[in-house]
Parts: C-alpha cells; sequence; structure tokens
C-alpha cells in the first residue's frame, strides 16, 4: 500500500516538492520575490533570519 506525502509544515507549502502553484499566483510569488530582495537591501537583519530570506528566495525561484 502507498503512503501520502504529507507536508512536514503540515500543509501544501512552496518547500514541499509536490506543491504546484497555480498560473494566477505568478504575480504573487514575483511580488513576494521583490519584497524578500527589498528586505535584505534595506534591513539589517541576523544570521538566522538572513538564511530565513535566502530561503525563502530559492523556494520562489523554484516555483517561479
Amino acid at each position: 500500500m502507498a503512503t501520502a506525502r504529507v507536508c512536514p509544515h503540515r500543509m501544501a507549502c512552496a518547500r514541499c516538492d509536490f506543491y504546484a502553484p497555480k498560473d494566477s499566483s505568478k504575480g504573487q510569488l514575483l511580488e513576494a520575490k521583490e519584497n524578500l530582495q527589498k528586505m535584505l537591501a534595506n534591513i539589517p537583519l541576523t544570521d538566522d533570519e538572513r538564511v530565513a530570506v535566502d530561503d525563502g528566495q530559492a523556494a520562489l525561484d523554484q516555483l517561479l
């Protein structure tokens, strides 16, 4: 019997391999990526915060 893959984050999210965004969400993804880039440029971040932003950008790049 096959087991269903469950997101360890308890929902289908951008970090999950099986998540497939709708074409209509491309604008939102681009906006989110732009916001992360602005955050990197304008806000002093701790190392942990920078890692989180970098992870977010990588996830958005994969979706786009």
